[in-house]
C-alpha cells in the first residue's frame, strides 16, 4: 500500500515556522482509493490510455484558506459548585417546599423546623437578662440601655423604687452597709385602703367603681371613697356570710393604718370598716456591699421614685458593678447565639442553583447535621478530559475550547482551559494527562452528560493547503506527488499546521496545483513504505522501510479537473 502520512494536530511540521504548540509529526497509513461507486469514482479517478493496464490516480487542487487547528477529547460534565441543605439544629421537620429539580436562590426559605424546648430555653434565657439589667439599671439609677456604660468607679446610688414618704432610714455616712442590709421604707401614704364587709342584702345595693362616704372616728368631717373590688362570693363569718369589699380614698393627711371609720352608702347603708393600709409601701434594700458615701434624704421625707436615698463606693461596690456588668454581657451573648440558632430553624438554600435531589421528606425529627437536599449550581460546569503525551503539550491554560453533547446535536457551549496536569498517568500502557476546563452558559446541558471538547490551540489565516492524504515522506522530506500534464512529480514541501483534514504547506507548491491523494496502484516507483507510526523525520532507532511492491507503471492522460475542496476553517 502506498505510505500516506499525516502530522499531529497543530504541531509545525517543517521550515521556519517554530511554535511553541508544534512538538512532533506521526506517520499516519490511510487507505489510498476509497470505494467509491458511479460518476462520483470518475470524477475523481484519472486512468490511463488503456483502463486495467495504467494506475489511477485522485488528486484535490492546491487552495488557499484559512485554518484552525485543535486538540480533541471527550469527558463527564461535573458541577463546580454544589451544597448539601442540611440542618444546622436539630428539630421537627414541619414543611418543605422544594422538590427535585427546582430553582432555588441563596438565601431563600425551603423549609422550617420546630423545636419548643429551644424556644422555652430563649424565652427563660430573655427573662433572666431582662431581670438582670432592670435589677442593676435600678441600682444604679441609670436608664436600663445604659447600665453597661457606667464606670464602676462611680460607685452605686441606691434609688427609691417609689414616690413616698420615707417612714424610716438606716444608713450612716463612711458606715459599712453589707449587701442585703435595710435602707429605707417608704410609704405612699397619699391613699389609704380600706376593707369593709356587707352581707348579701347591702352587697346587692352596690357595685365597683361606685363612690361612698367616709367618717372616720372622732373626726366630724365626711371623706370621699371609690368602691374598687367586691367580691360576689359570700365567705362565712361567725353565724352568717358576708362579702368583702376594698375600698380607696384620698389621704388627707389623718387617716393611718388600723384607724376606725364608718362607711355610708346611698340609701342609708353604713357599715364599720377598718384602714388596711396605706396605698403602696415598700422596704428598700442595699444590693451590695459598700461604704455609705452619703444619704441625701432624711427620715419622713416626701421621694419621687428613682430618687438616690443613698450612694455607696469603694472596692466592693465596684467589684459588684464589674461582675454585674460582665454577667448583663454573657447573658447577651449567650442569647444572641440561642436566636441565632433559634434563627436556623428557618431553612434556606446555601447557593443560587437547581436543587439535583431531596433526601427528607417533612414530618420527622431531624438532628443536626442531617442532609435534607442538594443544590448545584449548572450555570457553570467542570470537565476533565485526557490528552497523550503528543497532544498534552500544545495545551496551555487559558485557551478556548468548545464542547458539544449528543442529547443536544448542533448546539456548541464555550469553554476555557483552567489547568492541565504536570504528572501524566498509565492507562493501558499509554501515558495520558488531565486537562480540566470550565463549560459556561450551559444551557439545558446537566451535570453526567458525555461531552465531546475541541481545545483550538492555533490558527493559520490565508495559508496554502493540501490535503492530509497527500503527504508523504521519503528520506527525510516531507513530499507530495504533484500532477502535470500526465506526469507525476514528486515535490518536497515545507509543512505548517495539521488540521483533521488539511495540512498548511509553506514552501513546495503553489496555489492551483493538483497533488495526488491516492492511487489504484499499491506505491509509485519513487516512494518508500515506512511502519504505520514512524515519524516524518527519521532518527536512529526508526524501524527498517518497507520495501515497496515493484510496480509498471503507465503514463496518465491529463486530469480531469475536480471541484475546488473547501478549507476546515
Amino acid at each position: 500500500m502506498r505510505a500516506w502520512c499525516r502530522g499531529a494536530f497543530g504541531a509545525p511540521q517543517f521550515g521556519e515556522r517554530d511554535s511553541m504548540l508544534g512538538r512532533a509529526i506521526a506517520v499516519v497509513a490511510i487507505v489510498a482509493i476509497l470505494a467509491l461507486g458511479g460518476g462520483y469514482a470518475y470524477d475523481l479517478l484519472i486512468s490511463g490510455p488503456d483502463e486495467g493496464n495504467g494506475p489511477v490516480y485522485a488528486t484535490e487542487e492546491v487552495v488557499r484558506g484559512d485554518l484552525t487547528v485543535s486538540v480533541e477529547g471527550f469527558g463527564n460534565l461535573e458541577p463546580i459548585w454544589s451544597e448539601n441543605i442540611q440542618t444546622d439544629t436539630g428539630g421537627f421537620l414541619e414543611d418543605l417546599t422544594i422538590e427535585q429539580g427546582d430553582e432555588v436562590n441563596e438565601g431563600e426559605v425551603v423549609g422550617h423546623l420546630r423545636n419548643e424546648e429551644l424556644a422555652m430555653e430563649v424565652r427563660q434565657m430573655e427573662m433572666e437578662l431582662e431581670r438582670a439589667t432592670s435589677s442593676l439599671a435600678m441600682t444604679l439609677g441609670v436608664p436600663e440601655e445604659g447600665v453597661l456604660d457606667v464606670d464602676p468607679d462611680a460607685g452605686v446610688g441606691i434609688v427609691a423604687p417609689i414616690s413616698g414618704r420615707v417612714t424610716e432610714l438606716r444608713p450612716e455616712p463612711e458606715e459599712m452597709l453589707q449587701s442585703g442590709g435595710m435602707v429605707a421604707r417608704i410609704v405612699d401614704d397619699s391613699r389609704v385602703i380600706i376593707d369593709a364587709e356587707f352581707n348579701s342584702a347591702e352587697f346587692d345595693r352596690i357595685q365597683e367603681g361606685q363612690e361612698v362616704d367616709l367618717r372616720p372616728a372622732d373626726f366630724s368631717d365626711i371623706l370621699a371613697g371609690v368602691i374598687v373590688d367586691a367580691n360576689p362570693i359570700p365567705v362565712p363569718r361567725d353565724d352568717h356570710y358576708i362579702h368583702e369589699v376594698t375600698i380607696e380614698a384620698e389621704n388627707p393627711g389623718l387617716l393611718r393604718p388600723d384607724q376606725e371609720l364608718q362607711v355610708l352608702v346611698e340609701g342609708g347603708i353604713g357599715v364599720d370598716a377598718t384602714i388596711d393600709g396605706y396605698y403602696d409601701e415598700t422596704s428598700v434594700w442595699s444590693s451590695t456591699e459598700g461604704t455609705v458615701l452619703e444619704v441625701p434624704v432624711d427620715p419622713w421625707e416626701y421621694v419621687e421614685e428613682g430618687e438616690v436615698l443613698c450612694r455607696l463606693g469603694g472596692v466592693e461596690t465596684e467589684q459588684f458593678i464589674f461582675d454585674e456588668q460582665m454577667r448583663i454581657r454573657e447573658l447577651r451573648e449567650a442569647l444572641e447565639d440561642k436566636r441565632l440558632e433559634e434563627e436556623r430553624l428557618t431553612i434556606r438554600s446555601p447557593i443560587d442553583g437547581t436543587v439535583a435531589s431531596v433526601m427528607m421528606g417533612y414530618g420527622g425529627e431531624l438532628s443536626p447535621g442531617t442532609h435534607i437536599a442538594a443544590i448545584i449550581d449548572n450555570t457553570k460546569m467542570s470537565l476533565r478530559i485526557e490528552l497523550d503525551e503528543i497532544d498534552v503539550i500544545q495545551v496551555e491554560p487559558g485557551m478556548e475550547a468548545s464542547v458539544t453533547v449528543d442529547a443536544f446535536p448542533g448546539e456548541a457551549y464555550p469553554a476555557t482551559v483552567q489547568n492541565v496536569d504536570m504528572m501524566g498517568s498509565d492507562e493501558e500502557g499509554v501515558t495520558v494527562y488531565g486537562v480540566q476546563l470550565e463549560v459556561e452558559d450551559t444551557g439545558n446541558i446537566r451535570p453526567g452528560m458525555t461531552a465531546n471538547v475541541s481545545v483550538f490551540v492555533a490558527e493559520a489565516p490565508d495559508v496554502l493547503l493540501v490535503p492530509m492524504e497527500a503527504i508523504y515522506q521519503e528520506e527525510d522530506r516531507a513530499m507530495v506527488d504533484v500532477y502535470r500534464d500526465g506526469e507525476v512529480e514528486p515535490t518536497p514541501v515545507e509543512l505548517g499546521y495539521v488540521s483533521s483534514r488539511y495540512v498548511e504547506v509553506h514552501d513546495g507548491i503553489e496555489e492551483g496545483m493538483r497533488v495526488v491523494t491516492g492511487t489504484s496502484e499499491d506505491v509509485l516507483d519513487h516512494e518508500e513504505v515506512d511502519a504505520p507510526d514512524a515519524p516524518i523525520i527519521p532518527t536512529p532507532e526508526e524501524p527498517d522501510e518497507i520495501e515497496p511492491e515493484p510496480s509498471e507503471p503507465e503514463p496518465a492522460p491529463e486530469p480531469i479537473p475536480e471541484p475546488r475542496p473547501e478549507p476546515e476553517g
